[in-house]
C-alpha cells in the first residue's frame, strides 16, 4: 500500500522511526470504482529505552475522507452562497453565548467585527426601544420549544447611526432538556 514515488519518503521515516519518531502517511488507492483511503502509522517499537524495531498500522480511512470532503464542499457552497447574497446569516451558539454573521452583516450594518457577545450584541446593535419586545419574544418561543419562527420586524442600529429594519427568521436546534442549544438564520 505505499506508492513507487514515496520509497525515498517512506525509507526516511523508517529511518527516523527507528531513533524514535512516530510518522503517519495518507495513501488513496482506487480500486475498480472505489477509492479507498489509508492512514498509515510508522511506529518505533521499543525494547527499554531503545528502539528494537518499526512497527507499521494500516488504517483503513475511506469513510472518514469522505466525510470530511462532504463537509468541506458543504462549507464551500455555504461560503459561496453567503457571499452572493445581501441577506446576513447568523447563528446563535448558546453554549458559547454569542452570535456569528456573514460579511452580509459588516456590508450591511457597517461592523467589521463579525462575532459578538449575545449582551453586547443587543445593547449596541438593537434598537433599544425594540430590546424587550424582542428579547421576551424570542424568549417565549424558545419555552414553548417552537423549532421554526419569525421575529416582529424591528429595527438595528447601523455603525453610522442610521437605523436598518429587519426581518429575522429563526430555526432552533433544542437539546434533549428541551434548552436551545443553536439558533441560525
Amino acid at each position: 500500500f505505499v506508492k513507487t514515488e514515496q520509497w525515498d519518503e517512506l525509507h526516511k521515516i523508517f529511518e527516523r522511526a527507528l531513533t524514535g519518531e512516530r510518522s503517519i502517511l495518507i495513501n488513496k488507492y482506487k480500486f475498480d470504482t472505489e477509492r479507498v483511503v489509508f492512514e498509515v502509522t510508522i511506529s518505533p517499537f521499543y525494547t527499554g529505552d531503545s528502539v528494537n524495531g518499526i512497527i507499521v498500522n494500516f488504517k483503513d480511512i475511506s469513510h472518514r475522507f469522505e466525510m470530511q470532503e462532504k463537509v468541506e464542499a458543504s462549507n464551500t457552497r455555504y461560503e459561496l452562497a453567503a457571499k452572493a447574497s445581501f441577506d446576513i446569516i447568523w447563528e446563535r451558539n448558546f453554549e458559547e453565548n454569542c452570535y456569528r454573521f456573514n460579511e452580509a452583516f459588516q456590508t450591511n450594518l457597517g461592523y467589521e467585527k463579525l462575532e459578538w457577545d449575545i449582551e453586547e450584541f443587543h445593547k449596541i446593535v438593537t434598537h433599544p426601544d425594540d430590546n424587550l419586545m424582542i428579547r421576551n419574544f424570542v424568549f417565549r418561543k424558545f419555552e414553548q420549544q417552537d423549532a421554526k419562527f419569525q421575529l416582529p420586524i424591528h429595527r438595528y442600529r447601523r455603525k453610522d447611526g442610521s437605523i436598518a429594519y429587519v426581518d429575522v427568521r429563526c430555526i432552533v436546534i433544542y437539546k434533549k432538556d428541551g434548552k436551545p442549544k443553536k439558533s441560525v438564520g
